[in-house]
């Protein structure tokens, strides 16, 4: 009978993906579901026609028969569908550091802004648009928007040390004294050598030994707290550290070359993700007013 009701909803919205919309399903499911009638019955009741989905003859016959209780049944599992989305906490998946340095410390105004929502958090890394089929909405660190993306913000890059680093280098008066530190990052050595190029010292590239690679960016929050080295950060993740005392800016920041962005994953939580998207835009507009960081 499940199967009857969804086979009624893909003839009557055009499409596995329209039904699965609306029976809050995934569409793979709709489509074994009428695979599956199409075996127990012996007929054929969907074809393709040049990429369109279109109800076969045998299939018109099983609806004109069948639509009145099907109609209501559908109706019920719709109703059923939409019950469990309310119940379900909507699945965010983020980078680590956004997600530990940024989110966490706010998600007490988030619950506030959204009461009827529940969340699950879950940490992930770039690669999250392919790994992490399951949530609900992604926010990523990207150097390329791509369609479907929402930028949060594009923040700016930040060398950072705790106060007494910072005293015992007597604050870095040169560039190149940031050399005799560790440097701490969590990506790539690259970002320092980048980051120094565009300081204007010459040396791109530090020298072997001065690094301290960490898994993420919370990590080398950590790390750099605890006094061994320099962490190069996003002013976005290091604005708590900074505006406690807990860290210090070693240098000015530097406009990065990659931006945070959001995705709303699932078709059937889109106006919930779209909803926490907009609060975490209008936060960060709020704590950068004079900056450049939240971009349509």
């Amino acid at each position: 009978m499940k199967a009857l009701a969804v086979y009624e909803s893909v003839a009557r919205k055009g499409g596995f993906r329209a039904a699965a919309t609306e029976l809050g399903i995934d569409h793979l499911t709709v489509a074994r579901q009428v695979r599956l009638l199409e075996r127990e019955l012996g007929i054929r009741l969907v074809a393709l026609d040049r990429q369109k989905l279109r109800i076969t003859a045998q299939g018109e016959g099983l609806l004109r028969e069948t639509r009145p209780a099907l109609a209501q049944l559908a109706s019920s599992l719709i109703s059923r569908a939409a019950r469990s989305i309310t119940r379900s906490p909507l699945r965010i998946a983020c980078e680590p550091g956004f997600l530990g340095c940024w989110l966490m410390p706010r998600i007490r105004t988030l619950r506030e802004r959204q009461p009827l929502l529940d969340f699950i958090l879950l940490p992930a890394s770039s690669a999250l648009r392919q790994v992490d089929v399951e949530a609900d909405l992604t926010v990523t660190f990207a150097e390329h928007v791509a369609q479907g993306d929402i930028v949060i913000c594009r923040p700016a890059a930040i060398a950072v040390c705790c106060p007494e680093v910072f005293a015992r280098h007597n604050g870095f008066p040169a560039l190149t004294s940031l050399l005799d530190a560790t440097l701490i990052h969590d990506d790539s050595e690259h970002y320092w050598s980048w980051w120094l190029e565009c300081q204007g010292v010459a040396q791109a590239a530090p020298p072997t030994g001065s690094f301290l690679q960490v898994m993420d960016a919370r990590l080398a929050v950590e790390a750099a707290r605890e006094g061994i080295g320099v962490a190069l950060l996003n002013t976005l993740i290091a604005k708590d550290e900074i505006d406690s005392g807990r860290l210090v800016k070693a240098r000015p920041e530097l406009t990065f070359n990659e931006t945070y962005v959001a995705r709303a994953v699932n078709p059937t939580r889109r106006k919930e993700a779209r909803a926490v998207i907009s609060w975490m835009k209008s936060v960060v507009r709020a704590e950068f007013p004079s900056a450049t960081l939240a971009s349509a």
